[in-house]
Parts: structure tokens; C-alpha cells; sequence
């Protein structure tokens, strides 16, 4: 349904159960309470709403245009009946009175109604605590540490939900495994009031230290710790965040200083900054990171730790700063996807500790710079990037008036239809091999100056067609640019998949969509059945589904059109290759 200008996000206001007060908190689409009635409200599109409704019934209307707000046209509504569980509720806006009309936008919500009361926290641990779903919910009230010596574990599908600026602060240990199936959910108890975060506080870096664990972890709405810079926030200390899902953070999602730090299949969303380290070894795989706002970067890493950091197979989208901004650190990029990056995809400056970054197997697309280097940085191994559609392709020059500029060897390089591909600064030299340089034919071994023939640019594929002069061309035979080519065929009617199961694993979630772009970005595996990744039905696999994918599952956008949610035969053949019988 058309929502252009429609917000029906619930913000609770009050919590009844019967005639006594029942502590409710959460927001958005999920909302957790103690009791079997609560109210919720929330904003509806003034100029075209004239009723909402809510489990049937209608909800009270007020136009708020003074005050504090929020301002527009409130809608206000008790909802009972609560079961214990998961209650599913739809809120729907029309255009006729008396909740008569046409549906103009909608909204669902999930309230998880406990049985037993919030157990509070507040100060000190006194000993090892676990965390449970059968034990809680968890509400923190105030800064809850974790003293040295003491470990707090955290099981699947633990709810803690926090107050203002509360936070977790770790001394000891904290062991917070969730699973795919029953995340660990940690949230602001009050829409109005961000909570703080988790700081780990110089708990070590040596091999025998303890390593934090933050595994299959929903968090949401957190800010930052008192005196930390970070909603995760590593301090001398060992994390690894693997499988979570960071969300709605006003600044950085995760911001180590002298800590030991590797993310993997993370999803970081709506924040300020995704993942800032100071003097860190850091590891980066396998991870989405977008929708940065302000003057913010996706990565950004200042120093080196006592090793060589990484990040690879990651995707970065939507930024309106750098991607990935690199200062005296070592560093290898390898296996990203840059997309609409408004500033630089990748600027690097200054030498890490550890030696000189390598470069290689990148995606660059519709960027404002592609690769800035600059300020001493030599890239030695610089290999199958593509950079493409963007403002200015690879930049090499000596920042604020510095004699040191930027060196780099590439091969197996495309750098093609962007409004600038190459530019050099006096301070600064680069040469090519093996690769299709778009400006000119540049000097080097084996270069080309020809339309690489993409597969499709318009749906975000970048290998190569059949007929481009890039395959088997570069160094050694290989490809040139990121990604070769790709093969087609007929469409067999008969064809049983479940749509947007990209993985094949027989579950939707987001590990179908970090496997979409695999395929379509990195050349990763993907199914015989190419209508299994085409999650929005529109006949092609593209960056789209993978983005439709991901609203479905944390955004209460529309479900993938059938066969979904149970396998079956495609309802609006559509052409794309798959083999008779069931998807592989």
C-alpha cells in the first residue's frame, strides 16, 4: 500500500491490565508488557485518513499541531485480550469514516505479553548470573556492571529492555549467545528515551584473556554508555560479534579503542557510524552495513593494533561520508560491495605499523570517488576491482599540501564509465596491467579502453556477458574487474522452490539476503533456480530483493510474493532460469 507520507509506528503511551498496572515497554513493531491490556498510539497521515482501526475496533483521532509534539493526526487505542505469547496486531488506516473505506497504509506490530513480572537490575552483580527466556523479562534500571571475576551469560531468546542511558558495563565476563531461531533481544524500555549500550571495560587483550561474545543479539535503540563513544564499546578488551543485527543508533554502532574486534555476518542499519576502531586489530567479514547518517562513515579505523586488520565480504550501502576511511592502519579490502556511497568508497592515508593495505576483488558502483589514495600510502597489491558509475574512478594525491602523495600497481583492474576515471596528482604515480582503464588505453601490458559489457548495470550486475573482451584477459588469463561471467537458461514451469530461500536452507532470514548479494556481487554460489533469489517477483535477481528481503524481516515490510511461505511452482512465470523438478 502506498505510505509515502504515512507513519503508523505505535508509541506507547500507557499500560493497563484490568485495574492494575502492568510495566510495558518496547516500541515500534514489538512491544512487550506484563499485563492483558495496554494502549497504544501513534501518527496517521492527516490529509487522506479520516479512521484507524485496530483488531476491529476504532481508534480515537486527535490533530496535534502544538506543544512538544509529535505533530500530525494521533490515533489512540486500548488493545486487549492480550494471550501470553506472541500477540500479532494490525493497525490499518483508511480513507472512509467509521473504519469504512479503502486500506491507504498499514502496520503490524508483535506484542509479547509475559506471564511474570520484569526482573529489575540495577549496580553490581553479585556473583555469576544466567540470563534466560523462561527467567525474564530483564529490565535495567540503572548501569548494571559485571564486576571482575564474575560472568553474566545470556541464553536465546532473552528479553532485556533498559532505561535511559542504562547500560551494561563489563568487568568480568559476558557470554550472550543467542540462536537463529530465538535471538537475544535487547531494546529501550520507552520509545521517547534511547538507553545506553555495552561497555567492555579493560578486561585484556592477550590470547589468555577472556573473549566477549555477542552471538545472534537484536539491539536496538541504544546509544552510548556513560564515558564510551559506542553502543558496543570495546575497551582493551577482546569481542567477538558474530550474527547480529544493529539497529536505530544515533551514533556508533560499535566503536573499539585498543581492543581486539571481529564482526562477522553482522546487519548494522540506521546508525551514525558503523564500526569505528581506534589502534585495533579488527576484523570485518561478511557484513551489511547501511544507511549511515550525518557526517558519518561506514568503517572507520585510526591506528594499528598489533596485527593486520581485515575486511572482506562485506556491503556497504548508503553512506553520506566515506565507506571505508583508513587511517595509519594495515589493513586488507577484499571482497566488498560499495554501493551509493556519497563521498569516498575507500580513502586510505598514512602507513599503518604493520605495512602497507592491499586492495582486491572490490565492487565500486555509483560512489562519489571510487579509491582515494593519498599521503604515502603504496599499493603493491591492488587486484579485480571494479569501479564503475561513480564521480571520480581511482584518485591518488598528497593531502593538505603534503609532499607525500599516493602510489599504487594495479591489474586486472576495471575502472570504466565513471564521469572521471583516473587521477594523478604530481606528487603521486600509478601504472596498470592487464586491465580496461575507460578514459584512455593506458599504458601497461595488456590494457584495454572498451565497454567491459556488464551484465546488467541497471539491475546492479557487474559480471561480465558473454561477449565482453574482459574475460580471460587479465593477469594470468583471469577475468578483469570484481566478478566473470555468468550463464543463463530456459524456464521450466514445473520448477518447486520457496521463494527468497537463497541459501537453500529451507528457512527465510537474513542469511538469504547476505547470500543474494554473494551471488550477485562476489560471485559467490547461488542455486540453479535463479527465481529463488528474486524475492520481490519482479523477474530479475538483483540488490533489490535482497534489500525487499531485509525490510520483510526487520522492517514489517510485505512478505516475498508465493511460493512463499511454503514451497511451490512459480505463480507469474517469468523467465528465469530454473531446472525441472525441485530447487538445488
Amino acid at each position: 500500500l502506498p505510505s509515502s507520507d504515512f507513519s503508523l509506528i505505535p508509541v506507547l503511551t500507557s499500560t493497563l491490565a484490568g485495574a492494575v498496572a502492568g510495566p510495558t515497554g518496547g516500541c515500534g513493531d514489538s512491544i512487550y508488557t506484563t499485563g492483558s491490556t495496554i494502549i497504544l498510539a501513534g501518527l496517521a497521515d492527516p490529509v487522506n485518513t479520516r479512521s484507524v482501526v485496530v483488531r476491529g475496533r476504532e481508534a480515537a483521532l486527535e490533530m496535534v499541531s502544538d506543544g512538544n509534539g509529535p505533530y500530525g493526526l494521533l490515533w489512540q487505542v486500548e488493545v486487549s485480550g492480550l494471550e501470553a505469547g506472541e500477540n500479532f496486531v494490525e493497525v490499518i488506516a483508511l480513507n472512509g469514516e467509521a473504519g469504512k473505506g479503502e486500506p491507504i497504509a498499514s502496520f503490524e506490530t508483535t506484542i509479547h505479553r509475559f506471564e511474570g513480572d520484569f526482573r529489575e537490575y540495577d549496580g553490581a552483580l553479585d556473583g555469576d548470573e544466567e540470563w534466560t527466556a523462561e527467567g525474564g523479562p530483564y529490565r535495567l534500571r540503572g548501569n548494571v556492571r559485571v564486576p571482575d571475576g564474575t560472568t553474566l551469560r545470556i541464553r536465546p531468546g532473552t528479553v532485556v529492555l533498559a532505561d535511559a542511558d542504562a547500560s551494561l558495563v563489563v568487568s568480568g565476563e559476558l557470554r550472550a549467545e543467542g540462536s537463529e531461531e530465538s535471538p537475544i533481544i535487547m531494546r529501550a524500555f520507552s520509545c521517547a528515551d534511547e538507553w545506553g549500550g555495552i561497555a567492555f571495560n579493560e578486561t585484556g587483550t592477550d590470547e589468555n584473556d577472556p573473549t566477549h561474545l555477542l552471538s545472534f543479539c537484536d539491539i536496538r535503540g541504544g546509544s552510548n554508555p556513560n564515558g564510551y563513544e559506542g553502543c558496543i564499546a570495546p575497551t582493551d578488551s577482546r569481542l567477538l560479534v558474530t550474527d547480529c543485527h544493529l539497529e536505530n543508533i544515533p551514533g556508533n554502532a560499535i566503536d573499539g579503542l585498543d581492543a581486539v574486534l571481529e564482526v562477522r555476518r553482522t546487519t548494522i542499519r540506521n546508525i551514525f557510524e558503523g564500526i569505528h576502531c581506534e589502534d585495533s586489530d579488527t576484523i570485518v567479514l561478511d557484513t551489511i552495513i547501511e544507511n549511515m547518517t550525518g557526517n558519518s562513515d561506514a568503517i572507520d579505523f585510526d591506528g594499528s593494533g598489533s596485527g593486520r586488520s581485515r575486511i572482506q565480504g562485506c556491503i556497504f550501502y548508503g553512506s553520506s561520508d566515506d565507506g571505508v576511511d583508513l587511517g595509519e592502519v594495515s589493513v586488507d579490502i577484499k571482497d566488498n560491495i560499495f554501493v551509493n556511497i556519497a563521498d569516498k568508497a575507500i580513502s586510505i592515508e598514512d602507513v599503518g605499523d604493520q605495512g602497507q593495505p592491499t586492495i582486491s576483488g572490490n565492487l565500486i558502483v555509483r560512489c562519489g570517488t571510487g579509491i582515494a589514495i593519498k599521503n604515502g600510502i603504496t599499493i603493491s597489491e591492488g587486484d579485480h576491482n571494479t569501479i564503475t558509475e561513480c564521480q571520480e574512478g581511482i584518485v591518488l594525491f598528497a593531502k593538505d599540501e603534503s609532499n607525500e602523495g599516493g602510489h599504487a600497481t594495479f591489474h586486472s583492474v576495471i575502472c570504466w564509465g565513471n564521469a572521471i576515471d583516473v587521477i594523478v596528482d604530481e606528487f603521486s604515480t600509478v601504472a596498470f596491467d592487464f586491465s580496461n582503464i575507460g578514459m584512455d588505453e593506458w599504458p601497461g601490458e595488456g590494457n584495454l579502453s572498451v565497454d567491459p559489457l556488464f551484465l546488467d548495470p541497471a539491475g546492479l550486475d557487474y559480471s561480465l556477458s558473454a561477449e565482453s573482451l574482459c574475460i580471460g584477459t587479465g593477469r594470468e588469463g583471469s577475468d578483469m574487474g570484481a566478478f566473470s561471467s555468468e550463464g543463463g537458461g530456459p524456464d521450466p514451469e514445473d520448477t518447486v522452490f520457496l521463494r527468497a530461500d537463497a541459501n537453500l536452507d529451507g528457512e527465510v532470514d537474513v542469511s538469504d539476503a547476505i547470500a543474494t548479494l554473494d551471488y550477485l556481487f562476489r560471485g559467490g554460489p547461488g542455486p540453479d533456480c535463479l527465481d529463488v533469489m528474486d524475492a520481490n517477483d519482479d523477474g530479475q535477481p538483483d540488490v533489490s530483493d535482497a534489500v525487499f528481503l531485509l525490510r520483510y524481516l526487520f522492517s514489517a515490510g510485505s512478505p516475498p510474493p508465493a511460493p512463499f511461505p511454503e514451497s511451490g511452482t512459480d505463480q507469474t512465470p517469468d523467465g528465469l532460469w530454473c531446472p525441472a523438478g525441485p530447487a538445488n
